[in-house]
């Protein structure tokens, strides 16, 4: 089985992307990986319940117009967490 491999943004080293979760409380959830050579944390995303639901809906939406825009609202909902938390 291969692994994803990552450079580090601090360390310049390639990682194997290990993916973690840490409950922020109020059902926000922090998503990021670890370099394994220095330790440093990588966000991925941060997610609340409405999101992981609509990634759910994402997954069983078929490709066209439909899955665009979830994919859009996606992006935008993703990014108003990372500014709130990140």
């Amino acid at each position: 089985m291969s692994k994803k491999l990552v450079t580090c943004g601090k360390c310049g080293e390639y990682t194997p992307v290990v993916y973690r979760t840490k409950y922020l409380g109020s059902g926000i959830q922090h998503t990021y990986a670890v370099c394994q050579s220095c330790g440093d944390k990588v966000t991925v995303y941060y997610t609340d319940k409405e999101l992981r639901q609509l990634l759910k809906r994402q997954e069983k939406t078929p490709y066209g117009p439909k899955k665009v825009a979830l994919a859009e609202t996606i992006n935008n909902k993703m990014n108003e967490l990372k500014e709130r938390y990140g």
